[in-house]
């Protein structure tokens, strides 16, 4: 009964971890330093 919400919560999983990946190149490519990307689990992730 709960699968799709388990699919949307991975969906956005997949996007904000995309997001900061993109944050994180253009903080590397802007300044050349290695930002911290956090990949905790869904629920520890404040959006």
């Amino acid at each position: 009964m709960c699968e799709w919400i388990a699919d949307i919560i991975q969906d956005c999983q997949k996007v904000y971890m995309a997001t900061i990946c993109k944050a994180a190149e253009r903080a590397i490519a802007s300044r050349g330093i290695t930002p911290v990307i956090y990949q905790g689990p869904i629920d520890q992730i404040v959006l």
